[in-house]
């Protein structure tokens, strides 16, 4: 535990066999006792070669402020988003990330990603604030307002498409008999 190459040659041998269980705890003892992150990058790497897509999202989130190069972080987010197709958890970690990266692009298309779904898995409302929040950072994007109009028809909360409750329906009745009231005069 007190030499940090041998933890190295450890953890390069359960990588081996696919240990992962064995290899995250000698990545964290590598981090923790000796401060170095490159444990967590290695075995953040072979799970999401391996296909443990969250686990190695898991492990990026948590030591994304302590990894020294960006870039790498960049390229694991990029390969991970490739590979999450209607993941709602990974895709929601790769937003997050994405966002503590100041990468406005593909926070948006991890944004747009996740709404259509959770839109398919039939979280409505969560999907109604993304698509809103896309309205917001780019309100000159119609796909996103259309997005936004149809989730909001499918919750009932168009106004434009719900039913009017009693009181809307004499306003707007109230309405009609006022301006048939000003052609008349």
């Amino acid at each position: 535990d007190t030499n940090p190459e041998a933890l190295g040659v450890l953890l390069r041998a359960h990588l081996q066999v696919k240990d992962f269980a064995s290899c995250e705890k000698v990545a964290r003892d590598l981090a923790a006792r000796h401060n170095d992150l490159s444990g967590i990058q290695t075995l953040a790497e072979s799970l999401l070669s391996s296909g443990s897509i969250q686990q190695s999202l898991a492990l990026y989130k948590e030591f994304s402020g302590q990894l020294s190069h960006p870039e790498s972080l960049q390229h694991a987010l990029d390969a991970a988003f490739q590979k999450v197709n209607e993941d709602a958890p990974s895709l929601e970690i790769i937003r997050e990330m994405y966002g503590q990266l100041s990468d406005k692009a593909h926070y948006i298309e991890a944004t747009e990603q996740l709404a259509h779904t959770l839109v398919h898995a039939g979280e409505l409302t969560r999907a109604r604030d993304l698509y809103r929040e896309l309205t917001e950072a780019e309100p000159e994007n119609p796909i996103h307002q259309q997005h936004y109009r149809q989730v909001l028809a499918k919750l009932g909360e168009d106004p434009a498409v719900r039913t009017l409750t009693s009181a809307e329906g004499e306003q707007a009745f109230m309405v009609d008999e006022l301006q048939m009231t000003a052609h008349t005069v």
